[in-house]
């Protein structure tokens, strides 16, 4: 039995609503968190502002590749899934964000050689700057 869909403009199309569906995801998560964060200081807003733009990106490239502009918004989409490509923890920085549906695999060096698999269907956004918790990893999506 052959699940492949044949048609690239559907394909196109599922890509766009994927899109769509990750950064709407993202952005209620983000609005969850900003909300429920005490007091927002100017690192915290920089997060913050970052995420919410990364999710209106991916919103951006789907909303594109569904009204049909095919070459803009598979450039759009290759950006978008290329910064989600690597997440990176040295010391007290680390960046890490899906759009949509993840399966990440890398190495853990914090303490040792620690071989980790990550699966999630949800959206993710996770950024620290110069914090006390070091962590030392390298995940590929």
């Amino acid at each position: 039995m052959k699940y492949r869909i044949k048609n690239t403009k559907t394909t196109i199309l599922i890509l766009g609503i994927y899109q769509i569906f990750g950064g709407l995801i993202g952005l209620g998560v983000t609005a969850y968190l900003a909300l429920g964060t005490g007091t927002i200081n100017g690192a915290m807003l920089l997060i913050f502002t970052i995420a919410t733009g990364l999710y209106l990106f991916s919103i951006k490239s789907g909303t594109v590749l569904i009204r049909k502009d095919y070459k803009r918004g598979l450039i759009y989409s290759m950006v978008n899934q290329i910064i989600q490509i690597l997440s990176i923890g040295v010391g007290g920085y680390k960046f890490d964000y899906s759009s949509g549906a993840k399966g990440k695999i890398g190495i853990n060096f914090t303490n040792g050689f620690n071989f980790n698999f990550d699966i999630g269907i949800t959206s993710e956004f996770n950024m620290s700057i110069n914090v006390d918790n070091t962590e030392y990893f390298l995940y590929i999506n």
